[in-house]
């Protein structure tokens, strides 16, 4: 196993019951990640869909953000983990985010 799939299985359960709580929260925030979840997503069915979506994001993505939002890693971190340069780890970040939020939005449409 690498240091990052043990990072990665280490904070799974964090993750997902964050998102879980988050989900039942209403109104919802905006997190520190600046991704905010429409009040729609309130159900318990949009909450899987959101748990999947984090899932579903394509690595390296789903290890950014991950490490970024609920490992509290900054950036250095993150692209010393990755043998990268921070700006790497900085546009990954924010790709990963975007991509959670578009299929976010296409999940919601359907």
């Amino acid at each position: 196993m690498t240091e990052l799939e043990r990072i990665y299985r280490e904070h799974f359960d964090t993750v997902y019951g964050f998102l879980m709580r988050l989900c039942r929260s209403a109104p919802l925030p905006e997190t520190d990640s600046g991704l905010r979840i429409e009040d729609s997503l309130l159900d318990q069915d949009q909450a899987m869909t959101i748990h999947e979506q984090l899932h579903a994001l394509p690595e390296p993505y789903k290890e950014v953000f991950t490490l970024r939002v609920f490992g509290e890693l900054d950036y250095a971190q993150i692209a010393r983990l990755f043998g990268k340069t921070e700006s790497w780890a900085r546009v990954t970040y924010h790709r990963a985010k975007m991509k959670l939020i578009e299929a976010m939005k296409e999940a919601e449409g359907k």
